[in-house]
């Protein structure tokens, strides 16, 4: 597996040598890390491409990733792609677990899935809202912004919900005035 930085630069060691030297620097020089694995994939034409990432972040000073890309021409359903994200998450997790074990090191494996109801991988996210109703477990969600993550809880346990939009008093009002034809 061929892993590289952020900025493109190759990680030229194994990646378990790679991860264990990360910790160490960033532990000498004083931070406390919190490591998050996931992948993505991307449908382009005919090849699927997956893109595994090793997040460290630094409690209260950002973070950095290691990234490794995988491009294959086999067809997958929407469900079947996002077990195979799953899959290669557990997988480099399982690889590392025993260094983060070793250096007191947080992690956590990561689905990624869309907010965006146009995105198929919303699908997930409507079924974990599902399964928080009443006393199920809140989902937990990593937001990215940029070089920026955070995790973020949906303290959420009313199910699914549909909001719509009802005018109240009377006249034009704002919402009027941008939904009017130009």
């Amino acid at each position: 597996m061929l892993w590289r930085k952020f900025n493109g630069d190759p990680i030229e060691t194994p990646i378990a040598d790679a991860v264990e030297n990360a910790i160490k620097r960033e532990t000498n020089n004083g931070y406390h890390l919190k490591v998050c694995i996931g992948t993505d994939s991307q449908v382009k034409g005919a090849d699927t491409e997956f893109a595994t990432v090793i997040v460290f972040l630094r409690e209260g000073h950002g973070g950095f990733m290691f990234i490794h890309n995988e491009k294959t021409k086999t067809v997958y359903s929407i469900k079947e792609r996002m077990l195979v994200e799953v899959a290669k998450s557990i997988d480099i997790a399982y690889q590392l677990c025993d260094l983060f074990t070793i250096y007191d090191v947080d992690m956590e494996v990561h689905a990624d899935i869309n907010t965006n109801p146009h995105f198929k991988s919303n699908d997930a996210l409507k079924e974990a809202i599902k399964a928080a109703a009443g006393s199920g477990p809140a989902p937990e969600l990593l937001i990215h912004d940029g070089d920026v993550y955070r995790t973020v809880k949906l303290d959420w346990h009313g199910g699914l919900r549909y909001p719509r939009l009802q005018k109240v008093g009377t006249g034009p009002g704002t919402l009027d005035a941008l939904l009017a034809p130009r």
